[in-house]
């Protein structure tokens, strides 16, 4: 598996570590997404810009869901000094401005798509002030579908319960619980939170107890950095 693509040596979640990755022969590639300030989805690790520079400049820093897509997408490219460093590593190649932007979901199931690679996809931030987290859930899993990719040929991980029970609710996605710690943000409802543990506490995830049967089924191995896996169903 490709983490972030080939970023050993391209830069991060962009469409060319992505491409890179693709060509290598990666048979997996994994990205991190969060939601914009209007509820779309772009490849990005953290929260705040910080590590980008942005050519709108007054806006360097700040945190990425406080804007739309399309701000995200056309307004910021990753730090020079960042960038330098990778370049050092394949002098051969130049990275072009368009290589350099912040990818959008779309782009990157498109990448997926066409070589074949089935993604990884690790849920950083799904929060947008004018949707609830089941919105933005069942948003999620209708591009995937958009894009060939189900439970069957699609996996899924975030360090946040909510965001992945709202996304088994959605879809045929099941939860794998990995020991781990959960911490929940002041942003949602005690509603929502409260019907996570709801269905937690119903047959919605897998329990531990499955794990073997969950490798048994087709998963290679689970990352103990990550504390919720969404995997296809067991058979």
């Amino acid at each position: 598996m490709a983490h972030r693509g080939l970023s050993t040596l391209y830069p991060e979640n962009t469409a060319l570590a992505y491409t890179k990755a693709a060509q290598a022969g990666a048979y997996s590639i994994e990205c991190d997404i969060q939601a914009t300030s209007d509820g779309e989805f772009v490849c990005y690790h953290n929260g705040s810009l910080s590590t980008a520079v942005s050519l709108l400049t007054s806006k360097n820093g700040s945190y990425l869901w406080n804007y739309e897509k399309e701000i995200i997408l056309s307004g910021f490219r990753y730090d020079a000094d960042y960038l330098r460093e990778k370049q050092a590593l394949i002098s051969t190649e130049s990275f072009t401005d368009d290589e350099l932007k912040i990818c959008s979901l779309e782009d990157y199931l498109g990448i997926c798509r066409a070589y074949h690679i089935w993604p990884q996809i690790d849920i950083k931030h799904m929060y947008a002030p004018d949707f609830t987290i089941d919105e933005l859930a069942e948003k999620l899993v209708r591009i995937l579908a958009s894009y060939g990719f189900t439970d069957m040929n699609c996996s899924l991980s975030s360090g946040k319960q909510v965001w992945l029970t709202a996304v088994a609710k959605a879809s045929d996605y099941k939860v794998l619980i990995i020991p781990g710690s959960d911490s929940q943000d002041s942003y949602y409802t005690t509603a929502e939170l409260e019907e996570t543990a709801e269905y937690a506490a119903s047959d919605g995830y897998i329990q531990p107890s499955e794990l073997p049967d969950c490798f048994t089924n087709g998963i290679a191995s689970v990352s103990s950095d990550y504390d919720y896996i969404a995997a296809h169903p067991l058979n």
